[in-house]
């Protein structure tokens, strides 16, 4: 049966010519433009949905005009959240981020990792689950740190890291209060 139907396709295709062939590339090539632009809409809508506030969630980006024109990145300058939250009645909390490559100290045993500063209202917005310590409390403190369950077991084994103090760059000292 499967025979008979790869026959008299291939005989439609050998009789009418190029005109087939046009037909099954340009339906091949709408329906994988078609799943592309599927793919890409899914991606940016599901962004940052696993937070309880993601609707409230907003991300304020810089386009460049004089140094590569034109460009968009997601930075601005340290005054812009706390004027924003200060400015406008509607702004609820504002959370600046920082990435960075630290050194840290424990017992004289260097580590590099990698950290992300940021604001005391940084577990507000982005709500995630504490195995000890708490939200409200995890970085209201100056020179304190909330650190991951991973990274808990990376640097301190199986001790209780609450309280512990890091070195930070040999310079800052810091101590954990979540993890």
């Amino acid at each position: 049966m499967n025979l008979f139907f790869l026959k008299i396709t291939w005989r439609s295709l050998t009789q009418r010519g190029v005109f087939p062939i046009i037909n099954i590339l340009g339906l091949s090539i709408g329906l994988a433009v078609v799943l592309l632009i599927s793919l890409l809409i899914f991606n940016e809508t599901s962004f940052d949905r696993q937070f309880k506030e993601s609707r409230n969630i907003y991300r304020i980006n810089a386009k460049l005009t004089a140094f590569m024109a034109g460009e968009t990145f997601c930075g601005l300058g340290n005054a812009a959240g706390p004027a924003f939250k200060e400015s406008v009645p509607e702004v609820l909390a504002a959370v600046r981020t920082f990435q960075q490559d630290v050194v840290v100290k424990i017992n004289d045993n260097p580590i590099r990792v990698n950290v992300i500063m940021a604001d005391e209202d940084f577990f507000r917005l982005f709500d995630t689950p504490f195995l000890s310590g708490s939200p409200e409390t995890a970085l209201s403190r100056p020179n304190t740190v909330a650190i991951s369950e991973e990274m808990a077991k990376r640097l301190f084994g199986t001790e209780n890291p609450i309280g512990e103090p890091l070195l930070v760059e040999n310079q800052l000292q810091m101590d954990v209060s979540a993890v």
